[in-house]
């Protein structure tokens, strides 16, 4: 079997989340949703930070599980 190292993974710093958040608004706004994909994908980016879930998990996240 191969031996595999398991890495320390360290959250995004400052200047890293900034060029993620400014990605998100200057995401492409052609499709069905237009004007609001900014606004979701950042919602979507602020969950996968501040909850530490898996992109699965807030992708089927629904609405009644979000308090405040």
């Amino acid at each position: 079997m191969p031996k595999v190292k398991p890495s320390e993974k360290q959250p995004f710093d400052e200047a890293e989340m900034e060029k993620i958040l400014w990605a998100c608004d200057v995401y492409d706004t052609r499709g069905a949703y237009g004007e609001g994909n900014h606004h979701r994908l950042r919602a979507f980016v602020l969950v996968l930070r501040y909850t530490g879930l898996r992109i699965r998990d807030v992708v089927t996240l629904k609405r009644s599980a979000v308090k405040d």
